[in-house]
């Protein structure tokens, strides 16, 4: 079926921003958690709760994964962007 669900991942809270990384193996995801998150597409299982890139003040509500310099960078309702390593 064209409309099946294949990954599904979680958070701690509402999901506000999720971007690709690493040539689409990788997704990133933020929100309400305040909590910038990476998890391996197709490696961990549905569910799995990922790994822990960085974390804000306040919840995050953007993220992009800037391919030239390998870092993903996120925006807060804290008044910060924040540049991380995602490796």
């Amino acid at each position: 079926s064209t409309n099946t669900l294949r990954y599904s991942y979680d958070h701690g809270a509402p999901v506000l921003g999720a971007c690709f990384a690493s040539g689409g193996t990788e997704v990133c995801s933020a929100g309400l958690d305040k909590v910038v998150k990476k998890f391996s597409v197709g490696a961990e299982p549905t569910g799995a709760s990922g790994q822990i890139v960085g974390q804000h003040d306040s919840p995050v509500k953007c993220l992009c994964y800037v391919r030239d310099d390998d870092l993903l960078v996120s925006g807060s309702w804290d008044k910060t962007v924040r540049a991380w390593d995602p490796r």
